[in-house]
């Protein structure tokens, strides 16, 4: 069974830091999705998620890791044309906490989405099937800089994908074949 978040102790930032944790988060999850949909090709590898991500050591170690999964999804979607023709994602925010000792904000959030898969547009171009997901909890931490600007250090969610790359898939290939039985 999914534990419900527990809701992090601090401060509740003021509603216009509010807004800016909300927009910065919005343009991260839109560049993962972005990264997935046919209109892109090679353009996440160039620019991948741009200054949005915090230099601190523990940000480079989540983007190691959130860039080695995204290469995945890239690959499978590249194999099984599986890239995104169309979709739109929900953020639904649960709770934002700030700490103003360490000027980090906890943002608890869950996200869904709708899209069409390229296969599906191909196959079915009047009507293809729109493809649902819900309910994937993220826990994202971000740092306030001096100039008040705020940068992501982690995001931490289990998705699907997630699951399959912790429960021991050894390359890439091996990924995408084991995504592709489930």
């Amino acid at each position: 069974p999914i534990e419900p978040p527990v809701i992090p102790s601090g401060e509740a930032p003021s509603v216009k830091e509010q807004e800016e944790l909300k927009s910065i988060i919005q343009s991260y999850i839109e560049i993962r999705y972005h990264a997935l949909s046919v209109a892109n090709s090679k353009d996440f590898k160039n620019r991948a998620f741009g200054d949005l991500i915090s230099d601190l050591h523990q940000a480079k170690a989540f983007l190691t890791e959130e860039m080695s999964k995204v290469a995945v999804e890239i690959k499978r979607a590249d194999t099984y044309r599986l890239r995104y023709v169309d979709y739109k994602y929900f953020l639904d925010f649960h709770s934002i906490t700030f700490d103003p000792d360490t000027q980090t904000a906890i943002v608890l959030m869950t996200e869904g989405n709708e899209v069409i898969y390229q296969i599906s547009a191909e196959l079915n171009p009047e009507n293809p099937i729109v493809s649902h997901s819900a309910g994937i909890e993220h826990t994202i931490v971000l740092h306030k800089l001096h100039n008040n600007k705020w940068k992501i250090i982690s995001d931490t969610y289990d998705d699907d994908l997630w699951r399959m790359l912790r429960h021991g898939a050894k390359s890439t290939d091996e990924t995408v074949a084991l995504s592709n039985e489930m």
